[in-house]
């Protein structure tokens, strides 16, 4: 994807929602045209309570009877979407995603954007360090603080783990590093006739902490860290969702490059 684009999108968080401010290249406000972009973002999981529960199967192979999760935040360093000619792209600035546990879908933002058929939107899960924070406000760099400790994360998982109905917190941190394209298919139009539309990311935590023949995972278990990471990666999908019910209107491709691992650099 070019690097080269028309306008960048800088994210203000506010509560419940965050505000964005288009900026053109030579850094003077472009005016958006009549046509709009909404982002949101959909959580789901096998229950209401956000828990998971080891299988008869994997009864005396799992660590723990069930993972609790309280509070899941992820990194995107961007997020981007493309034209199908390239002359009207957008990418954003860095971003923390707070998840809304119960499932209630979470509107990002809205980006003014020109007429155009757009024909694939990109967003890159990556770790951050604090040269790549100068862009943001002072109050949303401090949404990253606990992104900055040592080890430096991407992906923060928090929760309880039971063993014999006692209780432990965890904190899984991940250093994942992928950058995930998805082509929009069929293209996403904005026109006089369609002036508006919608793009969700979707999080299905589901699978996190299940290994390959559905066996909880352990998160405090180290031999772990590569099995979970890649679920957490393989959990992302991006689609068009006009009516904003979580579901996908059209069926998408999408294709993803792993950057990197878990480590810190």
């Amino acid at each position: 994807m070019k690097r080269t684009m028309a306008g960048m999108l800088r994210w203000s968080f506010i509560p419940a929602m965050m505000a964005l401010v288009l900026y053109g290249c030579n850094d003077s406000a472009m005016q958006p045209t009549a046509g709009s972009i909404s982002l949101s973002l959909q959580y789901s999981a096998n229950s209401p309570r956000t828990a998971l529960s080891k299988n008869s199967a994997d009864a005396f192979a799992a660590a723990v009877d069930s993972l609790q999760l309280t509070r899941v935040r992820v990194v995107l360093s961007k997020i981007e979407l493309e034209s199908a000619n390239d002359s009207a792209d957008f990418r954003t600035t860095p971003m923390v995603l707070d998840l809304d546990l119960s499932g209630a879908m979470q509107t990002l933002g809205i980006m003014g954007v020109p007429f155009g058929t757009y024909s694939e939107v990109e967003f890159k899960i990556h770790r951050v360090d604090s040269t790549d924070l100068t862009v943001v406000s002072p109050d949303e760099q401090a949404r990253f603080a606990d992104f900055l400790l040592y080890p430096r994360a991407s992906i923060i998982v928090e929760g309880i783990a039971y063993t014999n109905g006692c209780g432990q917190a965890f904190a899984f941190r991940s250093g994942l590093e992928a950058e995930q394209e998805y082509e929009l298919t069929p293209p996403l139009v904005v026109s006089d006739a369609n002036p508006t539309a919608n793009i969700t990311i979707s999080i299905n935590s589901s699978n996190w902490f299940r290994d390959r023949n559905g066996a909880l995972l352990d998160p405090a278990d180290f031999n772990n860290q590569d099995q979970i990471s890649g679920n957490l990666k393989a959990s992302f999908k991006v689609y068009e969702d006009d009516d904003r019910d979580g579901g996908d209107d059209d069926d998408h491709g999408g294709d993803d490059d792993d950057d990197g691992g878990d480590g810190d650099d």
